[in-house]
């Protein structure tokens, strides 16, 4: 599979990039200032011996949240040094030792003081921009720490502390080293964020575990990384809203069952709980994989609820740690099963409910609807985005073909099928699918206009998966003060080429997010490096360049991402941050810096096995579906005689196969047949890959600092971890290829043949069984945080359990062509739980 390779032209572009970019770039970066008058240029000691040597000034008024960040800076200073600083008001600011003095010159009377002295200058912050100063003022050492306002007041306080020695990360805080005596060194720095919106866009379905109390920890986290922005998803049929359409309620228990709480897809887990895991069990105590506020929900309007009131309490806690939340609602035009029924163009889908055709006027009234009670529901937020379909359903109905042809105009500023793939995006590959992206802007603009009439100040916007380039059709069409979004990746929608960041320029003042992927939704087993992915694809170069305001990487779990949310995070502050950079940066930060050559070596190999499986594991884990040779499993059930072999269905599927063009539909050779042998070598050149890494970090263990020892034997344990996977699957497609040549030497007359395949067929299923078995139980020894729970969880159910089934399957047919007893009993919905439509 071919690699996203940085090339030495790429390296050029980008420095010219930079270079044209001058002042606006370096606006980001940790930029040094010449010392003004009264600057200190010395080293000072702030604790020794683990004794306070100065104390927290804030100023004499300031209101309660200066208060708590000075409380923060107290907290993090006693773990780092055991020293216990007091904190003063500025009338009573101590005469000795260093005084870090918090907050800007309109909240702090010292900080106002060392101004009108011109030892600092707050004049031309931009919005969150901030100072640290180190100065001298009347004979005293001095740190000013502080921005023009409270959220830049508390980057400044986090900055500093960072630099002092503690790592803030997505899930956790780490001090690699203790400091009794710590050193504050000389400081003139004055930071801006390139990017008016950092944060996160999150998806509660695929992420159930986090209720309340994961949530605080969660955004206490992302205001420590700075971050400011925070969109919560959710697809139709969820609990977070009700609406109605023609008098009645949507419904909720269908896609989204009980059994989870009402909380994730039916397609995730089935309606298995708790009770079925089977390795690691002493993890769950509870009787639902889901979180606590949703753990004894007995009906939808208990779940209604409980989900009102966490979102509720959610925005109210981020906007305590000045974060902006919009909420998002896919995955237009799906609707709720109950009320699909009132559309006459329609179609179901095991996710997302019935799909209407856009030109179906009931898709504009149910989703008017539903954004309606959204805004209605959730004042607090601070914006709402109507997310449009990422696939194609469109009918061929006189109506949706005379609803289309109302935007003849629009049209014109669609690229052409061959622009679009000069473009670099893999799809659309049909006019049909052109005129389904015509139908999409139809439906998006109806809706916002339905809106608006009752709504005229709310905050909306119309987000896009891999479609950017609707982006001028829709620029036409809709009102300046509607953003847009995009979710993009060469790793998905332009797996031969870049995300045209062009795209998202030219636009005038409206507002654009970019939305990258923090971690692909079909390989959640492993860490995901993907640091490499945001570089070949401009994330923050181009968001830059383009004018993007926000960047906001869809999530999908939280442990095992912190490399690639420093990144972002980080970026947004330093847009001139290259992957090798910041891997040997951020292993320095981490785990100290004469481990950082070789840990930063294991990371960019781990970087680079991503690259190799392109940016998506080729599907090796999914969390919102079952991975590809569990499907499999499915289609042996579905066959009207299982014990002659494979038939046409299954020697035509190849799912979640992310390289079609590996696939020759010309060949006598089934396709799955291809698709299996293809991810077997894959998975195996991968695995190499993952072992030299582990081999890099092996060499840093012993120099690695104290306090780090935890996190890297995490990175040690999920790396082995995926390996392990790896060849579980591995093991898995060995045993496919084994049985179809079982029965292609049958039709030969190649009896022999046959025999020693089957029975080799047999014995590699066992192995992957056993070797699942093995993966989980090295989860359940590893688990620190409620996502990896979760996975534990999921891979129970959706691993362990269907290749135990599928092993009495084989074992069936095995026993069948040997005059054996052939009748145990295969429970085909442990393989394949059924979909919501099932009856």
């Amino acid at each position: 599979m071919k690699s996203h390779q940085i090339s030495e032209q790429d390296g050029k572009d980008r420095r010219r990039f930079l270079q044209e970019l001058g002042t606006v770039a370096c606006a980001g970066t940790f930029l040094a200032r010449p010392i003004v008058k009264g600057t200190t240029s010395q080293q000072t000691f702030l604790a020794q011996k683990g004794q306070a040597n100065g104390a927290i000034v804030i100023g004499n008024s300031c209101d309660k949240f200066y208060r708590w960040v000075a409380e923060e800076v107290k907290r993090y200073l006693w773990l780092l040094s055991g020293a216990d600083f007091a904190i003063a008001s500025a009338a009573k600011a101590p005469g000795r030792g260093v005084q870090i003095l918090l907050g800007g010159p309109g909240c702090n009377e010292l900080t106002a003081a060392a101004q009108r002295q011109r030892h600092v200058d707050f004049s031309g912050l931009k919005q969150d921009g901030f100072l640290l100063q180190s100065i001298a003022m009347e004979g005293k050492s001095a740190l000013v720490v502080g921005g023009n306002d409270e959220a830049p007041t508390m980057y400044a306080a986090y900055e500093l502390l960072e630099r002092l020695g503690v790592v803030f990360q997505l899930t956790n805080d780490i001090i690699p080293e203790r400091k009794p005596d710590l050193m504050i060194p000389a400081m003139s720095v004055r930071m801006e964020p390139v990017l008016k919106y950092r944060g996160l866009h999150i998806r509660h379905f695929v992420m159930p575990w986090m209720g309340m109390d994961y949530f605080r920890k969660f955004l206490d986290q992302q205001a420590k990384m700075k971050s400011n922005y925070l969109e919560f998803y959710w697809y139709v049929g969820g609990p977070w809203l009700e609406y109605f359409h023609r008098g009645e309620r949507s419904l909720i228990g269908d896609i989204y069952p009980k059994e989870s709480g009402y909380a994730t897809w039916r397609i995730n887990t089935g309606t298995f709980t708790t009770a079925d895991v089977k390795i690691g069990k002493g993890h769950f105590n509870e009787s639902r994989a889901c979180a606590p506020e949703f753990q004894d929900l007995e009906t939808a309007g208990e779940a209604y609820r409980a989900a009102r009131t966490l979102l509720k309490q959610v925005i109210d806690y981020a906007h305590g740690r000045k974060i902006q939340v919009w909420l998002g609602m896919g995955d237009c035009p799906s609707v709720p099963p109950n009320l699909g029924r009132f559309a006459k163009h329609r179609k179901r889908s095991p996710d997302v409910g019935t799909i209407i055709s856009p030109g179906d006027p009931t898709a504009v009234e149910i989703w008017a609807a539903a954004a309606k009670s959204m805004i209605e529901t959730y004042p607090e937020a601070d914006g709402h985005w109507i997310w449009l379909a990422e696939d194609y359903y469109l009918s061929e109905d006189p109506e949706t073909r005379r609803t289309i042809s109302q935007y003849d105009n629009y049209r014109k500023l669609i690229p052409s099928l061959e622009e679009i793939r000069q473009l670099g995006y893999d799809r659309p590959t049909t006019q049909a699918q052109i005129d389904y992206d015509v139908g999409l802007i139809h439906c998006g603009s109806k809706i916002i206009e339905a809106v608006r009439r009752s709504n005229k100040s709310v905050k909306l916007g119309i987000a896009l998966l891999g479609r950017s380039y609707l982006f001028r059709a829709l620029d036409s069409l809709m009102p300046k003060d509607v953003a847009f979004s995009s979710m993009e990746s060469s790793g998905v929608w332009n797996r031969h080429s870049k995300v045209p960041m062009e795209l998202f320029g030219g636009m005038g003042g409206r507002q654009l997010w970019l939305i990258p992927r923090l971690d692909d939704d079909e390989s959640e087993l492993g860490m995901q490096f993907n640091v490499g992915l945001y570089y070949h694809d401009q994330v923050v170069e181009g968001s830059l360049k383009n004018g993007v305001a926000g960047i906001a990487p869809q999530t999908g779990k939280t442990r095992g991402l912190e490399h690639n949310a420093r990144f972002i995070a980080e970026g947004a502050w330093n847009p001139t941050l290259t992957p090798a950079d910041f891997y040997y940066a951020y292993a320095k930060k981490v785990f100290g810096e004469r481990s950082a050559t070789h840990i930063g070596k294991a990371f960019l190999k781990l970087d680079e096995a991503e690259s190799h499986m392109g940016w998506r594991g080729f599907g090796n884990f999914l969390n919102y579906a079952d991975t590809a040779e569990i499907t499999l499993m499915g289609l042996f059930g579905k066959q009207s005689n299982p014990f002659e072999g494979p038939d046409e269905t299954i020697q035509k599927a190849a799912p979640h196969f992310h390289a079609p063009e590996h696939l020759d539909t010309k060949k006598d050779e089934p396709l799955w047949v291809q698709a299996n042998r293809y991810k077997h070598n894959l998975f195996g050149e991968t695995i190499d890959l993952l072992m030299n890494s582990i081999d890099h970090l092996l060499q840093g263990e012993s120099k690695i600092l104290t306090g780090s020892k935890n996190e890297w034997e995490y990175i040690v344990g999920k790396t082995r971890q995926l390996v392990l996977h790896l060849e579980t699957i591995r093991t898995l497609l060995a045993g496919y290829l084994a049985y179809d040549k079982a029965f292609q030497s049958r039709r030969s007359g190649d009896e022999k043949g046959f025999a020693d395949q089957l029975q080799l067929a047999e014995s590699l299923f066992y192995q992957a069984r056993d070797r699942s078995r093995t993966t989980a139980n090295h989860i359940a020894l590893n688990i620190d945080d409620p996502s990896e729970k979760y996975i534990l969880f999921r891979y129970n159910v959706r691993f362990v359990l269907p290749i135990e089934e599928f092993c009495k399957f084989i074992r069936n047919v095995v026993n069948f062509h040997h005059g054996q007893p052939y009748w145990e009993k295969v429970n085909w919905d442990v393989i394949q739980p059924r979909s919501w439509m099932a009856p």
